[in-house]
């Protein structure tokens, strides 16, 4: 897929309303999150860019905290709570194993610890 290809399939995705997750393989400098964060950019929606490789498990499932005698997580304060946009999860490929099964969970079952993926 060239990186007009990669623009139309996502400009597609977006007028249709198709929340789906969609995998972006390719070699690093491509312009791959620079495609996305430009179809962010026209649709005047958020755009949230996590480097997965940069994180710890923690960082992208929250910390536990114990409340009423039962742990809890309270999720980071960079995973958006509400409206229309694009969380990217960059650099999967590179992060640790651990953090890669915490990010799978985030991608397919759109929820990770007390997080929910917001609808839109």
């Amino acid at each position: 897929m060239t990186p007009s290809d990669l623009k139309a399939y996502l400009d597609n995705l977006i007028r249709k309303n198709l929340q789906i997750s969609t995998m972006i393989w390719g070699p690093p400098g491509i312009g791959k999150s620079s495609i996305v964060g430009q179809i962010a950019q026209e649709y005047d929606i958020e755009f949230v860019d996590v480097r997965l490789s940069q994180l710890a498990p923690t960082d992208l499932r929250g910390l536990p905290v114990a409340e009423d005698g039962i742990s809890k997580w309270y999720p980071p304060e960079f995973l958006p709570r509400d409206g229309k946009g694009i969380l990217f999860l960059d650099e999967l490929n590179m992060a640790p194993p651990a953090m890669q099964g915490v990010a799978q969970q985030l991608i397919l079952d759109r929820k990770v610890g007390s997080y929910v993926v917001p609808s839109g």
